[in-house]
């Protein structure tokens, strides 16, 4: 009885220091740093706060973290066994029996390799899916802008082709402009009004693609930010290239998968080793003491694992051939993309140097010319289109080409920068 008191004080100590092992485990991910003095970044990060697919990426972190967690813990738990026989006409016999299955070769450890990769794919995801939405609000932002822009220009081209037509109405009632012309005027101003409605409806529909994307409505916002006539600029290196494709969160992502891969084979060959089983028995056999300890191995004959081996090595190659084709897309979608803004920043600079004392002054200017007479009233009018027309271009160029910047910043994995302010 002394040794069967001892032997099971010594089974709960085994049991209490099982059941206190729990490693911990911490890890740094990537926030939504935004500056605050950067409206634009506080834009962004309101309308991320509550965006379902991002919270859906955040919540896919939480749950890998968990896994992660789960990983670190022991593979096998404790089995106790417990026996009682009372036979009539012998002694009473009381068993107990605790067993271990050990991880003899390893397999928590290549398990928690795994989750940890694992974890930082997710986070990769994570933070592709955060780039992606930021420039997909910044594009929808830069068109509707953009549409209230245009739509102002199309107000102009209302207001001038009505002023035109009382002008002309006026000539015609007195005989100074002939029927047609009166008709091409009253023409040219139907055709501003209905240019005017297509552009309010064009707002509407900028203003719900924005507000779905943010998930509030506009008229919650105090003041949106408003795009600068300054683009920013771009210097484009060969090492600067090669630095913005490693950091990229899709071929981050591909190389953690990768090395995920690799460390499925390893994880997989740990399955092949069988794991051994200790017991340890006590307790007290038809009035005699009982001390036993035991030792089982089991035999991999009908499963010996080997089909996950082969898979584990076959997606690591497919991998290998994923990464190494995801490096060539990158780079040449990097270069494109440089190529492309830098055409329609310099078209901007251009514009900016040259266009605006030409476009300024040109309305007055014609109105002058046709009521001194020198120009009719197709001429008038088809200049006034042209002008209008040309206002409506450059307009299209600054979004286009904010648009081409943001479509850098994605491919370059440069958004967050962008909106902290460090590029």
């Amino acid at each position: 009885m002394r040794y069967k008191k001892q032997l099971r004080y010594f089974l709960v100590l085994i049991l209490i220091n099982l059941l206190n092992i729990n490693s911990t485990y911490s890890v740094e991910t990537n926030t939504l740093n935004t500056n605050e003095g950067k409206s634009l970044a506080v834009f962004i990060q309101n309308s991320l706060k509550n965006n379902p697919v991002m919270q859906q990426a955040i919540i896919q972190v939480n749950i890998a973290k968990e896994k992660r967690q789960a990983s670190s813990k022991w593979l096998y738990n404790p089995e106790i066994e417990l026996g009682f026989e009372d036979k009539k006409g012998a002694q009473r016999s009381e068993l107990i029996r605790i067993s271990q299955t050990i991880d003899w070769s390893g397999k928590s450890s290549a398990a928690v390799r795994v989750a940890d990769l694992e974890l930082q794919s997710v986070i990769a995801t994570k933070d592709q899916i955060y780039q992606e939405l930021s420039v997909n609000i910044l594009r929808t932002l830069t068109e509707y802008q953009s549409s209230n822009a245009v739509l102002e220009l199309s107000k102009r081209r209302v207001e001038l082709t009505r002023r035109f037509l009382d002008f002309v109405k006026n000539s015609f009632e007195v005989g100074d402009i002939d029927q047609s012309s009166y008709n091409l005027a009253r023409l040219a101003y139907s055709e501003a009004l209905i240019k005017n409605t297509e552009e309010q409806v064009a707002l509407i529909n900028a203003q719900q693609k924005l507000e779905s994307l943010i998930g509030f409505s506009l008229v919650d916002i105090e003041e949106l930010p408003i795009l600068s006539t300054t683009l920013p600029s771009v210097v484009m290196s060969d090492n600067l290239s090669k630095s913005l494709i490693e950091n990229l969160p899709t071929i981050r992502l591909l190389k953690i998968q990768k090395a995920t891969s690799k460390a499925q084979v390893l994880l997989a060959k740990r399955q092949q080793n069988p794991d051994p089983t200790f017991s340890l028995t006590s307790g007290e056999s038809e009035g005699d003491n009982v001390v036993g300890l035991s030792l089982s191995i089991p035999i991999n004959i009908f499963n010996n694992y080997s089909n996950e081996v082969a898979i584990a090595k076959y997606t690591n190659t497919a991998q290998e051939k994923s990464l190494k084709n995801a490096y060539y897309l990158a780079k040449l979608q990097l270069k494109n993309s440089n190529k492309i803004y830098k055409t329609y920043n310099h078209a901007w600079l251009v514009w900016q140097g040259r266009g605006i004392s030409v476009l300024n002054n040109q309305v007055d200017l014609l109105e002058k010319k046709f009521k001194a007479g020198d120009i009719q009233v197709t001429d008038y009018l088809v200049q006034l289109q042209q002008i209008i027309d040309s206002e409506i271009a450059i307009q299209t160029l600054h979004r286009k080409a904010w648009i081409a910047w943001y479509d850098w910043l994605l491919v370059s994995g440069s958004v967050q920068q962008y909106l902290e302010g460090k590029i």
